[in-house]
């Protein structure tokens, strides 16, 4: 199991998993429900719909806000809508997700999230433009991550804050975070900002960021290798905003 959500009573979990360099572990379980005391599970071999579809590794699982569909993030291979009585799978074919640099044939999904237009952020792992969103109109857009972010592509996990900010969890060894902020429009970029937590430009203990989480009061909880890191600032642009490490 590599994760679990609930909604309305109902427990959905992810079977998929990788090894430590992010290499898929290639399980092809699927997805499982628990509701009214009654399990069924969603994959390529037993579910009508995507019977015969290469998709393994479901790395997160994620229920609609507002309507009756589910988001399970595969890594190999793209994103599962599951709506209440049919399927689809978006891929390089049908979105703004593209497939792994260096595996042409892989759309590997790693993290997914929702902000409060109900819109679906997605991380696109190792692709040339890693950040792809659902738009609650039904059209995609990605984002590239040049400039101050040095084209770092190996973005998993991913929260919004209270801004609107996106933030993603950066396996490279050159950041921890990556903080993205699509502006007043969307749809423009030049009004797009990107900022990198690291080691060396913050209070961040470690690089190697296992999980990010916000609290109800909008902190930033970071889980690092060197233990957990907070922040608590209103804006992650703010030059004198930082983490701190939080002592018992």
């Amino acid at each position: 199991v590599k994760d679990i959500t609930i909604k309305d009573d109902i427990v959905w979990i992810a079977s998929g998993g990788v090894n430590a360099t992010f290499s898929p572990l290639l399980r092809s379980d699927g997805v499982f429900k628990l509701e009214n005391n009654q399990w069924s599970v969603i994959n390529q071999f037993e579910t009508d719909g995507i019977k015969g579809e290469p998709l393994w590794d479901f790395l997160q699982v994620l229920p609609h806000p507002i309507e009756d569909k589910v988001f399970a993030a595969a890594f190999v291979e793209g994103l599962l809508e599951i709506g209440a009585d049919d399927f689809t799978i978006y891929d390089d074919s049908n979105s703004s997700l593209n497939n792994a640099v260096g595996d042409a044939t892989r759309t590997r999904v790693s993290g997914i999230a929702f902000d409060e237009t109900n819109s679906l952020w997605v991380s696109n792992y190792i692709a040339e433009r890693p950040i792809s969103v659902f738009k609650n109109d039904g059209t995609w857009q990605s984002f590239s991550t040049g400039g101050s972010c040095l084209n770092e592509t190996q973005l998993t996990q991913v929260v919004v804050d209270q801004n609107g900010y996106k933030w993603f969890v950066d396996i490279s060894s050159n950041a921890g975070l990556l903080v993205l902020d699509t502006g007043e429009d969307l749809n423009r970029t030049n009004d797009d900002r990107c900022k990198l937590f690291t080691a060396s430009n913050s209070e961040l203990p470690t690089n190697r960021v296992n999980a990010i989480e916000i609290d109800l009061d909008g902190d930033i909880w970071v889980a690092t290798t060197e233990g957990v890191a907070v922040f608590q600032c209103f804006d992650a642009f703010d030059q004198n905003c930082d983490f701190f490490i939080p002592k018992t």
